[in-house]
């Protein structure tokens, strides 16, 4: 019986030891799965019936990370095509560590905010966000390829086009990993200092909209005009976009000053009510951003569509 007691005890204290090590890793991901969910959910809204019947035949087709946490039993058995969509969305952050090895690419990307600032290594391999949603691109594009070939493509690219809509993903700034993923902020004076990256990760969790697919109704900052503005240009082109837009909307005042000079990241910052606001706002705005782009490009695949997209409109800003 104490034996027995015993083993029970041991095994609770590992569920709880890997439940830590899960939210852990959790905490770095690109978005959290929230956000890559909202992504998804914007996206099924504008996808036509041939393209949702396409990608769900795809997704159900056959697993690519069996005997892993990562096994696409746990989305494909959902009850509807939708929900087999937007389960699909976080695969990427599980496969990134177990086969199949077509996974394994970075979620941030190349560009450089600061002087003195490294690439990546991984980036030097092709392996950058960007590429590997160009590569994941082509490869779904083309109906030559193999249904697995084009099945793990379509997963990745509904992740990665969240992830290279996360700005703390797009650009390197003096953060000794990327871009504020370790400099520490204070939400309030007294609550416990969390990286900004995981500040940012958990943006589409504080949002004030309910669902994803309210936002084109309810949210003032995203307007249904502004949609075809964001069918336009390529993913190279969406990801210099997000960057121009960082400094301006994440390294917004009192953050500003520290972007570019780690001696001041040493002591937390105490983010103000009008940061909160600005960041809210603008991980909104990313995030419809991303779920369009996304739905543009399944739709353009069902059509038979060899690019991205075409022409190239006047920018526009997110509203303040």
């Amino acid at each position: 019986m104490i034996n027995r007691l015993f083993k029970l005890k041991s095994m609770l204290m590992m569920l709880v030891l890997l439940t830590a090590i899960t939210a852990s890793s959790n905490s770095a991901q690109a978005w959290n799965r929230a956000g890559h969910e909202r992504i998804a959910e914007i996206a099924w809204g504008r996808l036509t019936p041939e393209a949702q019947k396409m990608v769900h035949k795809l997704l159900i087709s056959g697993v690519d990370s069996p005997g892993t946490p990562c096994d696409e039993t746990s989305f494909i058995n959902l009850p509807t095509p939708k929900d087999v969509f937007i389960g699909s969305a976080s695969w990427l952050d599980c496969a990134r560590t177990t086969p199949p090895e077509e996974a394994h690419v970075m979620h941030a990307d190349r560009t450089q905010l600061c002087p003195g600032v490294n690439l990546p290594s991984a980036c030097k391999s092709r392996h950058c966000a960007s590429d590997a949603l160009n590569s994941a691109l082509e490869k779904f594009r083309d109906p030559q390829n193999s249904i697995r070939t084009r099945r793990i493509a379509l997963k990745m690219i509904i992740h990665l086009m969240g992830d290279l809509h996360q700005p703390l993903h797009a650009a390197q700034a003096a953060d000794p990993i990327h871009n504020g993923g370790t400099m520490k902020i204070i939400t309030s004076p007294a609550a416990e200092p969390i990286t900004m990256h995981q500040f940012w990760d958990s943006l589409p969790s504080r949002m004030v909209s309910a669902r994803a697919s309210e936002y084109r109704i309810s949210t003032p900052l995203l307007p249904e005009e502004d949609a075809p503005q964001w069918h336009f240009g390529t993913v190279d082109k969406w990801v210099s976009e997000t960057v121009s837009q960082t400094v301006e909307h994440v390294y917004y005042p009192p953050l500003k000053v520290a972007m570019c000079n780690p001696s001041l990241m040493q002591k937390p910052i105490l983010i103000t009510p009008a940061y909160m606001k600005q960041a809210k706002a603008f991980a909104d705005y990313k995030v419809t951003q991303a779920g369009v782009r996304l739905a543009r490009i399944i739709n353009r695949v069902a059509l038979g569509g060899a690019t991205v997209s075409i022409g190239t409109p006047p920018q526009t800003k997110p509203r303040n």
